[in-house]
């Protein structure tokens, strides 16, 4: 989605890349769009802070409503051991909530492991 190594000249790193990355790419979108509306996804290690992939998201979901294909998501479960105080994990435990209600949102179930 943002380049590969054997090509790094056209790699996504900057705003900019980001800013003209639908115009630059829109093959890319238009097949990732496909295979997300036709296909089921597993995500392992993807933090869904990308910019690009949240507007293709919102842009199935805004076209198909609730009938979206069912993705998948692994991400470590929040614990209160890994932070000094139980304002932080609070802090961390609620975005954490936040994050797995808002990607339901766009088809995509969470599921909580102990280690990643």
């Amino acid at each position: 989605m943002h380049g590969i190594a054997t090509n790094p000249a056209n790699a996504v790193l900057t705003k900019e890349d980001y800013e003209l990355y639908e115009y630059n790419r829109p093959l890319f979108r238009t097949a990732l769009k496909g295979d997300l509306i036709s296909k089921t996804f597993l995500f392992i290690g993807f933090s869904f802070e990308d910019p690009n992939f949240d507007y293709i998201l919102g842009q199935i979901r805004s076209l198909l409503g609730e009938n979206i294909s069912t993705h998948y998501c692994f991400f470590k479960r929040v614990q209160k051991n890994e932070y000094e105080n139980l304002t932080e994990y609070g802090y961390e435990k609620a975005k954490q909530d936040l994050r797995e209600e808002d990607l339901k949102n766009y088809g995509i179930q969470t599921v909580f492991c102990g280690i990643l």
